[in-house]
């Protein structure tokens, strides 16, 4: 029986790729789906299907390097590593995970305003690479920062002040559920483009910033296959794509049932996780196409493309 690797982003912000709130577990949708699917053959009722789905959940920068070497077959990566790697990926259905200003989920927390990071040591978390690049983007380009040192590292919510404090960096940059984590505990009210927290550490929202900058939405992760995968087996990858779309579409008419669930898991209250899962998009439109652009754009100009690790 053949198999096919599916890597899902462990973040809060993919829970509506793969949901069980609909009582249709993906991996039982897609056993049930594939049999029409196989080879695009007539199929007789009650065939068994002639794949197995493997699903891995993980960071980011993990599945990145999973699909690269070919040990994922379909996943949602960051919108960096398609970007780098293009020639090797195909979309899927168009799905990705974005945000048109805020996000609550990509933050910088920082000494000294973004503008002033000239010659200071950036703490990268090493789950991130759609939103290191993005960082680096703002302060290089943007803002026109130079001399700043990249270094890597396991970022908590509990060891961000202590990491700025300890002068083992002058910035953190924190993604997923412990930014949200920490923006929580930090402040009470989110609509700041730029806080302060009890210590005197600013924290900046990079979406927001990115939004400040270029008026368009980031686009965070994609859903994409192999291409050498994908021409192979075209009909799996519909399958699997109409399926993550259709829940995606449960999502976007329950997404106070997603908060109910997530606060529990993720360490906020539920007002946090309603207010940061209506800041995300999953649909592409043509700003999304746009945003994608000016992305890598964006990296090509400040030759971004190698990633810290």
């Amino acid at each position: 029986m053949a198999r096919v690797r599916i890597g899902f982003i462990k973040y809060a912000n993919s829970m509506p790729f793969y949901h069980e709130f609909d009582s249709a577990p993906l991996a039982e949708t897609l056993k049930s789906r594939c049999s029409e699917a196989a080879s695009g053959a007539l199929q007789t009722p009650g065939m068994q299907c002639r794949f197995e789905f493997e699903i891995i959940y993980d960071a980011p920068a993990r599945l990145n390097d999973l699909i690269s070497k070919g040990e994922l077959d379909i996943a949602t990566i960051s919108a960096f590593e398609y970007v780098r790697n293009r020639a090797e990926l195909q979309l899927l259905n168009k799905i990705n995970i974005s945000a048109t200003n805020r996000v609550m989920s990509v933050l910088l927390a920082s000494r000294k305003n973004m503008a002033e990071l000239s010659g200071q040591t950036i703490m990268l978390s090493n789950e991130s690479a759609s939103a290191a690049s993005l960082l680096k983007i703002l302060i290089e380009d943007f803002l026109g920062c130079t001399g700043v040192k990249y270094i890597s590292g396991k970022v908590t919510s509990e060891n961000i002040d202590s990491i700025i404090e300890g002068n083992q960096a002058s910035s953190v940059m924190a993604i997923g559920d412990e930014a949200l984590k920490y923006f929580e505990k930090t402040f009470a009210n989110s609509n700041a483009n730029v806080q302060n927290s009890a210590g005197g550490i600013k924290v900046f929202d990079l979406c927001q910033q990115w939004n400040r900058f270029t008026g368009l939405p980031f686009v965070f992760g994609i859903l994409a296959a192999r291409k050498d995968f994908y021409f192979g087996n075209k009909n799996i990858c519909d399958k699997l794509s109409a399926a993550i779309k259709s829940k995606v579409d449960f999502f976007n008419s329950n997404r106070d049932i997603f908060a109910e669930k997530a606060f529990k898991s993720c360490g906020v209250t539920l007002s946090t996780m309603k207010e940061y899962y209506g800041l995300l998009n999953y649909e592409f439109e043509p700003e999304h196409i746009m945003a994608l652009e000016e992305f890598e754009k964006r990296l090509k100009k400040i030759n971004a493309f190698h990633i810290v690790r």
